[in-house]
């Protein structure tokens, strides 16, 4: 909430505070690669077991440090801390052992004919010193010797074992093993499973967790809809008051009476009071505790000392809370984020193909999800392009060809590849360019360049490996890549060569505004054609860096995202400005804007700032007759606001100021406007936030100013 004050308003004020505004980058929560799928403690270190590896911090989530040497498996199911030995059960690999917190890991497999670990007990609050490990296909193997063999314990008849729990049922010990089709029990170390999961339905026996609750040994099971309370008269009970149905939960913890559960939607807390004899009765309701969470999809939750609360989740990192998950902040700085290779803005929702597929934010990148581009989740599906068509949205991936989401994201459908006989031979051609307007589809891949006129038939334009496309004037179309810059003029079969005054240098990406085209190179800069590409001159005044990622008109301004990081423009790119000061955001692959915000994408996830504004500045086409549509000034009597508008022509146009996050505060002007010079007073004396951006909005462009009064 802004306070009201004093009106004051100066250009001076105004181009300071624009350039203080953008000069501070941030990196948004991610995506973070992959899945923290487990997380433990000891002591003052933390560990995080991820599906690319293990990670250590040493300052409370602060930092976190790689720790994977001697890990040949590096897809870590789940981690076991027991003394000074950390044990880490991987998908394939087996357990490996590291005595000295993470820094070496050795191999402990001995007797273990199951390599696929999905979770390790160790109940330490027992007199024998056993480990148990739960595998996929062969029950659970027990080792009396911290690791160093391991031998077939029980739950021989049970297979894909999730978890494992010490328990009591009318005073008999037990140990519980939680399977994708039921919970089962073993009165003895010789004995099989025996199934008890009296009361859980058939539709609910897909078992994630089990927490075993107090010194007598009752037991709450995480499913596939809600949690499950079992009581001393061998029967389980539902206990998911206040949780939609089907709500999957993936992990339990609890300190004292207070309960928390992680969920594919979030973490929820509860209370739950004991009885004398230590048992305790049911929770009664839930309550959501997730906000800040940059990502819902909770795998692992784990409680230090008190109200600190650490939740891994799904492509979301680590979250952090230490008012009993009142609120959340991301604990991610040393973890792996994806590599981003594109970003295209729908709306107010951004997406971003990575590395790890395709991602998506509706909050300026503070939260991030998976966007449903597959069936099933594959971290090896690499997302190379997207682009915006209308209200559809379209993803080239390396495997899965193209994808396109009518829904913004929601589903996806196929479309037909046109380099089918090519894939088959290259598995790996991806599909690192999209075009798409109307009913015209062209794609470039690692292989060449394609078009998709009418819903079935392609046509393969030319071969070679493909970068970039853009179009041009009229059905002029444009692309780039290692061999430099070709032409299709009006719609032709034909194809020209168009790198008079290009280096012998590939280019990254292509820009277009009418008749001017921009072309960033890998490793000698940026080129400038005013004349359709026929001939190309250098750009680089201030503009260190060499390797060009990506560029992007917003307003009056260019954007250059390249190796040192972001440089803008006002000068048609003749002369450049850094961006970058005290930064870390470099090595751009992508930009994008959503309302005020630009966002970059980098080899390290994504990264955001405010958007660059000023009260002049030449725009862009040469062509414009005069170097600004939209001028502000303040009144005499400093309650008002004095626009000027001109326009070549007459067009319907759109004044409106937005609040820094993207609100509209209020429509100033809608409608048609006459060509020429037009004036107009806004009285703002009414507005309780006194910093917004105005932007001029008309037939596809946009001119906007920051304003502070």
């Amino acid at each position: 909430m802004c306070s009201k004050r004093k009106p004051i308003f100066a250009v001076a004020f105004l181009i300071a505070i624009a350039a203080h505004v953008f000069a501070q980058w941030e990196r948004t929560s991610g995506p973070v690669v992959g899945l923290v799928n487990c997380i433990a403690i000891n002591g003052t270190n933390l560990f995080a077991g991820t599906d690319s590896g293990a990670f250590i911090s040493t300052n409370y989530g602060s930092s976190w440090s790689a720790i994977n040497s001697g890990l040949s498996n590096k897809h870590i199911n789940c981690l076991l801390v027991k003394g000074m030995n950390l044990f880490a059960g991987t998908a394939g690999g087996g357990v490996f052992l590291s005595t000295n917190n993470g820094f070496s890991w050795t191999a402990v497999n001995s007797g273990l004919t199951e390599l696929n670990v999905c979770c390790l007990f160790w109940p330490s609050y027992r007199t024998l010193d056993y480990i148990y490990a739960g595998t996929t296909g062969k029950g659970v193997f027990i080792s009396t010797n911290n690791g160093t063999s391991w031998t077939t314990n029980s739950f021989s008849n049970v297979q894909n074992i999730t978890c494992i729990a010490d328990g009591k049922a009318l005073g008999n010990e037990g140990l519980y093993a939680g399977t994708s089709n039921g919970i089962f029990v073993s009165r003895s170390s010789a004995s099989t499973g025996i199934p008890s999961d009296s009361g859980i339905p058939t539709t609910a026996k897909s078992i994630y967790c089990l927490y075993r609750m107090g010194i007598n040994g009752n037991l709450l099971a995480g499913t596939n809809d809600g949690p499950y309370f079992y009581k001393h008269d061998n029967t389980w009970v539902s206990v998911k008051s206040g949780l939609p149905d089907k709500t999957i939960v993936k992990c339990i913890t609890a300190t004292g009476s207070q309960i928390f559960i992680g969920t594919n939607i979030g973490v929820f807390s509860a209370q739950c009071s004991y009885q004398t004899d230590y048992s305790y009765v049911p929770p009664i309701a839930w309550n959501s505790v997730s906000t800040g969470l940059a990502n819902t999809y909770i795998s692992d939750i784990v409680l230090v000392s008190g109200t600190n609360l650490y939740a891994g989740t799904r492509f979301g990192g680590i979250g952090f809370s230490t008012n009993n998950g009142l609120s959340w902040t991301s604990a991610n700085e040393g973890l792996p984020y994806a590599k981003v290779f594109a970003l295209a803005a729908l709306g107010t929702k951004l997406f971003a193909g990575t590395n790890y597929g395709a991602f998506q934010t509706t909050d300026y990148g503070n939260s991030w999800s998976m966007a449903a581009c597959s069936t099933s989740y594959k971290k090896d599906i690499c997302v190379y392009s997207i682009a915006v068509d209308g209200s559809s949205l379209l993803i080239g991936t390396d495997t899965l060809g193209i994808r396109r989401s009518s829904d913004s994201g929601k589903t996806w459908i196929s479309v037909a590849c046109p380099f089918s006989t090519w894939r088959s031979m290259y598995p790996n051609n991806g599909i690192t360019a999209i075009l798409s307007g109307g009913q015209r589809l062209v794609v470039g891949s690692s292989y060449g360049l394609a078009e998709n006129s009418d819903p079935v038939a392609w046509s393969i334009l030319r071969t070679g490996l493909i970068k970039c496309i853009t179009s041009g004037s009229g059905t002029d179309l444009y692309s780039g890549g290692d061999s430099g810059v070709y032409c299709n003029a009006s719609a032709s079969m034909a194809w020209t060569k168009l790198n008079s005054g290009l280096p012998n240098s590939s280019v990254n990406c292509i820009l277009s505004n009418g008749s001017s085209l921009f072309a960033g190179t890998d490793g000698a800069g940026a080129f400038y054609s005013s004349n359709n590409g026929t001939t190309w001159s250098s750009i680089g005044g201030g503009l260190t860096g060499q390797h060009i990622g990506a560029f992007l008109i917003n307003g009056s301004f260019l954007y250059a995202g390249t190796d040192s990081g972001v440089y803008v423009s006002s000068t048609n790119g003749n002369t450049w400005i850094g961006k970058n000061a005290g930064s870390s955001c470099r090595s751009i692959t992508a930009l994008s804007a959503v309302l005020t915000t630009l966002l970059a994408g980098t080899p390290n996830g994504v990264w955001r700032n405010s958007i660059e504004t000023a009260i002049k500045g030449p725009r862009l086409s040469p062509s414009e007759p005069k170097p600004s549509q939209l001028t502000i000034a303040p009144s005499k009597n400093r309650k008002s606001l004095l626009l000027s508008i001109y326009l070549s022509k007459s067009e319907n146009i759109n004044i409106i100021a937005y609040s820094l996050d993207g609100r509209i505060m209020k429509t100033i002007y809608k409608g048609n406007l006459a060509s020429g010079f037009s004036k107009m007073e806004w009285q703002y004396s009414s507005m309780a936030c006194r910093i917004c951006i105005i932007r001029l909005e008309r037939e596809g462009k946009t001119e906007a100013i920051f304003v502070s009064f």
